[in-house]
């Protein structure tokens, strides 16, 4: 059943595809915050030198961040939430405890 409502989902409504757009990238800038703060507290402020493979990871999470558009579809921000996750599990595996 279709309604006058601008934003309903069933007419495939472009401001509601945008909405749903904007929410996902906000969420996925949080868990992009989360990695950064695992990093920084982790390293930074016990005075530990960032491994490399650390700190290369952490830029690509920030990269991934700053190519976020309006434009990315479900497939792409499907990829890069797998991505996110699998640098947040790589850079806690390789971080020694306690990290918690």
């Amino acid at each position: 059943m279709l309604t006058d409502n601008p934003y309903d989902s069933s007419r495939n409504n472009l401001p509601l595809m945008r909405y749903q757009i904007t929410q996902t990238h906000e969420v996925l800038k949080e868990f992009v915050s989360h990695i950064s703060g695992f990093v920084t507290r982790n390293y930074v402020y016990t005075d530990k030198e960032i491994p490399e493979k650390i700190k290369r990871l952490e830029d690509e999470a920030q990269e991934i961040k700053r190519s976020f558009s309006l434009s990315d579809t479900r497939e792409i921000l499907n990829k890069h939430e797998a991505r996110l996750v699998e640098i947040d599990s790589i850079i806690k595996d390789a971080t020694p405890l306690p990290h918690r």
